[in-house]
């Protein structure tokens, strides 16, 4: 599946959509969408503590009903702190989605092949044709944790975070250029009243 840094860097994208309903203090806003768009794989923390890392992985969280689930939590949290919880949930909800679709992009080495987009109303997993990322190694179910930080500290890893970064920086420089060229029109617009 993708590199944390693909995750993070696609969240902090979609961050730049939060416009006006986002916190005050845009590193909270920021840190968050990071959070959010790598929440998928904490997965990992019960499979470590379970002597596993990979034993739950790929399974329920990386579900567009735990997407769902997510944003109405995150909404439900920032009820009266923010000044529209709403659009912040939906957002959060976005941002953990578009841990599935990048995850759905990336080539996957082991099966069930994909992800369970559907889980808990289908058991089927879900990948792209087109596969634009390659997987990142972090061992397999059943592997001791020195094997599986043997994998994730791997050269492989380290050229699958050069190609992420290729693939996902662009995507963060525009999101950026459009919302900045959008906050600067509505100022403009502003003035002009």
């Amino acid at each position: 599946m993708a590199t944390p840094l693909g995750h993070g860097i696609i969240g902090l994208a979609l961050a730049q959509f939060g416009g006006n309903a986002r916190p005050r203090r845009a590193w909270v806003w920021l840190g968050f969408a990071v959070v959010a768009a790598g929440a998928p794989d904490l997965d990992f923390v019960p499979g470590v503590l379970a002597g596993d890392a990979n034993l739950y992985h790929q399974q329920g969280s990386h579900s567009l009903p735990a997407a769902v689930a997510f944003g109405l939590v995150v909404a439900g949290l920032t009820w009266g702190r923010v000044s529209r919880p709403a659009v912040i949930g939906a957002l959060a909800g976005i941002m953990y989605a578009s841990h599935l679709v990048l995850d759905c992009l990336t080539t996957d080495g082991r099966a069930p092949y994909g992800i369970p987009l559907l889980w808990p109303f289908s058991d089927m997993y879900f990948i792209s044709p087109f596969t634009p990322f390659q997987g990142v190694r972090h061992g397999v179910p059943g592997d001791p944790l020195h094997s599986v930080l043997g994998d994730i500290f791997s050269r492989h890893n380290l050229r699958v975070l050069l190609v992420e970064a290729v693939w996902t920086l662009p995507v963060l420089a525009v999101s950026v250029l459009l919302t900045d060229r959008a906050r600067r029109s509505r100022r403009e617009d502003q003035r002009g009243r």
